[in-house]
């Protein structure tokens, strides 16, 4: 796209914002000034707007470069038999499949020739294969797609439907239907989110609904087709901003994520239940209300949160989106009005929540109360009196089964996705805590429920201290919750329980090997494990967290053979396409590769691992902008790959990564300062550039940095003494001696390295030694000793 182009663009945009046509015309030639060519570029732009032609769902007004009024006769097996809609991006043509196979009817879309580059074409078909996975019925499918006389082409679904919003308004729909269809969008937008893609468009025109009232959603992922077809070419490709429904950081010129996407839904919804225009004019500011008349209640709350400026204040996806909405329609308290600037809200909200949902309770025992009041019958007084007790006994025992199962599956994950949330969080899970442990020793507490309750135990010490995912750091505590979920399912023959007790047993590996450094312990319980999962059923997500779990293991076992080729098999077992559990396990399984060769004295194999980790985790950022816990494992990616660096002799190039992992660990620590993992990994990534620094020659910087980072492990020791931090500390000696032995001061190496050996001795004592510091750490020691120890 050309300089006068891009300005013609702004102008154009500006301008359609006007709609007294003599304001507009006034407003354009103040814009255009002396220009006569811009002016002119501006006035054929603007008149596309009327043409005859109707535009594809964008609001971008390029000139159609590529186009001609010729309609192709066929496109790879497809026939062309009309045309749908053309505009900046190409045209939409119907088609039918003709060459003999079967009969389909399908929108083939035939984007522009001067959009893509060589390199472009070949990613776009990269890219199609990606999206043509998408599979959800309420996401209109990728057929087929190729290349058109050097013009790529996509085909998919013909979706015979009107508007959501003008389908709604046409069928006189209700509320509840329109809050049906909306649930409906949401669960298409959160499946597309799972597989790490963004509509980027989401309006009316992109959301069709047909005449049996399903909504299918068009055009996912397009946006990201044609951006990736420029190649940085000079070329621009049009940008999907839809006017009024584009959230404020798109419109500044940031990338779509996640988040964008709830802004749009916010404007649907809006739209969807007001019958307004989403016209830029609906408030978007955090707290703010809707005009009277548009919504109210937890309906304008849940709006204005989606609609928020402040990416904290907004919901942070979909799915925190769609729950607050069915908890609104099932009477119950929402997010929305709890949380963020809606926080506070009074006692009376909550206790009408309650009473709406329970009025027929409620009713009934007002009118039984009425009749025993009129009655003096004793007997049916005390019968009454009985089975109240009776009722509310097992009310409380309902309620502390629902009220675990939301803490766990639903508040926790919420408030994990938000920041400065790690305090409410903790308070959260002692709440899941106390039901679970009234669940356990309820008398009412049967084989299923037991399984139940031990499941619950089971991801609650998961959000305790789980590892490669958002933590509480308290690993005492999911230790012992581990402990009774293992009890519990121990006398319990039936295969869903040993299935889940294999679960259990895994986590109690990872814990015992990394949190607890007890190597004997994490071995035994692997071997307990094995044997469980040898007699059941094959279980490919059992095989891949076994895999998973062992790869660790061995890496601290010292056996980097083992552990790469464990992380490889667990790595084959993770699908193609991406979710968000499978992206992180990914992550974590290459870094556990790339750690596996690093110890093999193979640094130049475990580079490229590193980097795809660390590109994965960025990728993630990109898409979950405000998701506190990415900003912690980018740090951690960053990290081993500027120590990679470090030991490739490669410092300058460590400093440059390591500068990004130290700024994202801050930024974690900005998110959640009450997060003592946040400060851990900050600590970390600094030793790393102390050490980095003292190969660039730059020894005083270096040692200096050593010792504040050396001087905050020893604080922290003496107020939480606990294996893990007293392994930090004798990792911070290691470095000062290798810091010092760089610099040639041999004499204060011997001496820092010879601290170091005896504090390793005092962790052998306490058994806390593993494989990888006697393979690694401690045999380096050793060698620097022998040699800088020499008089």
């Amino acid at each position: 796209m050309s300089a006068q182009d891009a300005r013609a663009l702004a102008v154009v945009e500006e301008a359609l914002g006007i709609e007294d046509s003599a304001a507009r015309a006034a407003f354009v030639a103040a814009a255009c000034g002396e220009d006569a060519a811009l002016r002119a570029r501006v006035a054929e732009l603007l008149a596309l707007e009327g043409g005859d032609a109707p535009f594809l769902q964008t609001t971008s007004f390029a000139r159609a470069f590529g186009l001609t009024d010729v309609i192709a006769e066929r496109i790879g097996p497809w026939r062309v038999t009309g045309e749908i809609a053309r505009g900046g991006m190409g045209q939409v043509l119907r088609a039918e499949r003709d060459d003999g196979r079967f009969a389909q009817t399908v929108a083939i879309k035939l984007i522009r020739a001067d959009l893509a580059s060589a390199a472009g074409l070949a990613r776009f078909a990269e890219e199609r294969r990606f999206l043509a996975r998408l599979r959800h019925p309420g996401i209109v499918r990728i057929l087929d797609g190729g290349e058109y006389e050097d013009r790529p082409w996509l085909a998919m679904d013909l979706i015979e439907g009107l508007p959501v919003t003008e389908a709604l308004e046409q069928a006189k729909a209700g509320r509840d239907t329109r809050l049906d269809a909306f649930e409906a969008i949401c669960e298409a937008v959160a499946h597309a989110h799972r597989n790490l893609v963004i509509h980027a468009d989401l309006k009316p025109s992109n959301i069709l609904m047909g005449a049996d009232g399903a909504v299918h959603l068009l055009d996912f992922g397009i946006a990201r087709l044609v951006g990736d077809l420029a190649d940085g070419a000079g070329v621009s490709a049009p940008s999907p901003l839809t006017k009024g429904y584009a959230a404020p950081e798109r419109t500044g010129g940031a990338a779509p994520t996640v988040a964008s996407d709830v802004f749009s839904l916010g404007m649907l919804l809006v739209q969807m239940l007001t019958s307004r225009l989403a016209d830029g004019t609906a408030p978007v500011l955090p707290g703010s209300v809707l005009p009277a008349g548009w919504l109210e209640g937890d309906l304008a709350a849940i709006a204005a949160k989606a609609l928020a400026v402040d990416l904290a204040d907004r919901y942070p996806d979909v799915a925190a989106l769609l729950s607050d909405l069915r908890r609104h329609r099932a009477s119950l308290p929402v997010l929305a009005r709890l949380s963020g600037p809606w926080q506070n809200a009074p006692w009376g909200y909550v206790a009408g929540r309650f009473a709406r949902r329970h009025r027929r309770g409620l009713a009934l025992a007002g009118a039984a109360f009425a009749m025993l009041a009129a009655t003096s019958v004793v007997a049916s007084l005390s019968w009454w009196r009985a089975e109240r007790v009776r009722a509310e006994a097992e009310a409380r025992f309902a309620d502390a089964r629902g009220a675990a199962n939301t803490m766990l599956h639903t508040t926790l994950p919420r408030l994990e996705s938000m920041p400065g949330t790690l305090p409410l969080r903790a308070e959260t899970a002692a709440a899941a805590q106390a039901y679970l442990d009234r669940l356990v020793a309820s008398p009412e507490s049967s084989e299923a429920v037991r399984i139940e309750a031990a499941g619950g135990l089971l991801l609650l010490a998961q959000h305790l201290a789980g590892a490669g995912r958002p933590n509480l750091g308290q690993p005492d505590r999911a230790d012992a919750d581990l402990r009774r979920a293992d009890a519990l399912l121990a006398p319990i023959a039936s295969a869903r329980a040993r299935q889940l007790r294999a679960r259990v047993l895994l986590e109690r590996v990872r814990l015992a090997a990394f949190m607890q450094a007890d190597i004997t312990a994490a071995e035994a319980l692997a071997k307990e494990a094995d044997a469980l999962i040898a007699a059941l059923p094959p279980d490919q997500m059992l095989a891949r967290s076994r895999a998973a779990v062992l790869a660790e293991l061995r890496g601290w076992q010292g056996r980097f053979a083992e552990e790469a080729q464990l992380a490889d098999a667990a790595l084959a077992l993770i699908p193609p396409g991406t979710r968000w559990d499978d992206s992180l396990d990914r992550n974590r399984l290459m870094a556990s590769k790339a750690e596996a060769l690093y110890y093999q004295d193979k640094p130049a194999e475990a580079l490229p691992l590193y980097s795809a980790a660390l590109g994965e985790l960025r990728a993630l950022r990109r898409l979950y902008p405000a998701h506190p816990y990415l900003p912690g494992a980018e740090s951690v990616a960053a990290w081993s790959l500027g120590v990679t660096l470090t030991e490739l002799k490669r410092p300058a190039e460590a400093l440059a990564v390591l500068d990004g992992a130290e700024a994202a660990a801050r930024e974690a620590l900005r998110l959640d300062p009450a997060d003592h993992e946040a400060r851990r990994r900050l600590r970390v990534v600094r030793n790393a550039h102390a050490q980095a620094l003292g190969l660039t020659g730059q020894t005083d910087a270096a040692l200096a940095l050593l010792a504040q980072v050396r001087a905050e492990d020893e604080a922290l020791l003496q107020a939480e003494p606990s294996p893990l931090h007293s392994r930090d500390l004798v990792f911070d000696h290691a470095l000062l001696g290798e810091t010092l032995d760089v610099a040639g001061r041999k004499t204060e190496a011997c001496v820092a390295d010879r601290e170091t050996l005896r504090r390793y001795d005092d962790l052998a004592a306490r058994g806390l030694i593993t494989g990888l510091d006697a393979k690694a750490n401690i045999a380096l020691l050793k060698r620097r000793v022998a040699l800088n120890c020499k008089a």
